[in-house]
């Protein structure tokens, strides 16, 4: 889930014809193929099941990940010395990756699930301290129970949302370097039906998407870290499963005008399906325009860039495509995929999905 720091820094008033023309278009897809807009799909990391892990591009185009092995661990994959290799980054019960980049170091948060050493940890490609076959450095950034951490990146600062053992949504920033930060601050007291979703605007101030509630079905908040506190909106209704989102950092059609920094999500409603929200205004107030893309219910991550919105979600264990330009094109891209995650480069796509059938793994392709 992301809104690609690299994309052309022009943009188009195709926007604003957005809702002129609206259809749903449906395309065919022989079982065994992958959708021929795309590269054929390479097994980068294999296994004998189909992993949850995290990715992210850099300003060269190369791709990072961060895969969860049950509780051996947290490996790191990634092709940017040209082919794909990988290391051991853990080798404890560690969970829930999450990765960035930022100035040029890769850096990775997960949620340490081992009685005495429990927290949200941190490790970067800098850091060459550690023991682990990556060599990178560990560091605790919150002791106690604590899961689903979601981290975004804003030069060598790292901001981390989470969840802990209290029911209790928080976060925490710091700079990369420094092995100590300020306490957590806590976002929501009754949280959450989903994990969290952390996005940064242009100037890296932070911004949370997450199903309210705990057991009960509260509807998707929206969460703005201001002067006074962290600001809060409930916009939509039932029990959120699964909640991904980036700001628009398009440029305005003058150099003089700020990108907008307007929250795109992606989410799932449980009995319901797969929406798109979104609004004109990055701040806590605004109104909502909720778009059903249709009833699945496996998963689904978004990137947007200038006029475009692209959602890739699991419907059915297969992998579908939503496209919102001035129509709303969807497509079926595989027969078989899971935990999907999208990325920009430029204009372009870079796109990792785990199978559990045939190969399993960890699998990387791009747009043509």
């Amino acid at each position: 889930m992301y809104a690609s720091a690299f994309r052309p820094r022009t943009a188009t008033i195709a926007g604003a014809l957005a809702l002129a023309c609206v259809a749903i278009i449906a395309a065919a897809l022989p079982a065994a193929a992958f959708s021929s807009d795309w590269t054929s799909p390479k097994r980068v990391y294999k296994l004998t099941y189909a992993p949850n892990h995290s990715m992210v591009t850099d300003a060269s185009g190369a791709t990072h990940i961060a895969v969860e092995r049950g509780s051996s661990g947290i490996w790191y994959v990634t092709d940017a010395s040209g082919g794909w290799t990988e290391c051991r980054l853990t080798s404890l019960n560690d969970r829930q990756p999450s990765i960035g980049v930022g100035a040029g170091v890769v850096h990775i948060a997960f949620a340490r699930q081992v009685d005495g050493q429990r927290g949200i940890y941190t490790a970067a490609s800098d850091q060459s301290s550690g023991a682990g076959g990556c060599g990178w450095a560990e560091i605790r950034r919150f002791a106690g129970k604590a899961s689903h951490p979601s981290l975004a990146v804003y030069g060598a600062t790292l901001s981390i949302a989470f969840r802990t053992g209290a029911k209790h949504l928080r976060f925490i920033r710091g700079k990369a370097s420094v092995s100590s930060w300020s306490a957590s601050q806590t976002i929501d007291t009754d949280c959450c039906t989903s994990a969290p979703s952390l996005a940064l605007t242009v100037n890296g101030a932070p911004r949370v998407a997450y199903g309210d509630g705990t057991a009960k079905a509260n509807g998707l908040k929206y969460a703005v870290k201001t002067s006074s506190g962290w600001k809060k909106k409930r916009f939509t209704s039932g029990r959120i499963k699964q909640v991904a989102m980036v700001l628009d950092h398009t440029p305005g059609l003058f150099a003089w005008d700020s990108p907008s920094n307007a929250p795109h999500i992606a989410y799932v409603r449980k009995g319901k399906g797969t929406y798109h929200a979104t609004k004109g205004t990055s701040g806590v107030s605004g109104q909502w325009k909720l778009d059903f893309i249709t009833k699945a219910f496996g998963g689904a991550d978004i990137v947007h860039n200038s006029n475009v919105t692209y959602i890739v979600f699991v419907k059915n264990g297969d992998l579908w495509s939503y496209r919102k330009t001035a129509i709303r094109y969807t497509k079926r891209l595989s027969s078989s995929g899971r935990d999907v995650k999208p990325q920009l480069h430029g204009a372009r796509m870079r796109m990792t999905f785990s199978r559990k059938s045939g190969s399993p793994g960890v699998y990387h392709t791009r747009d043509k």
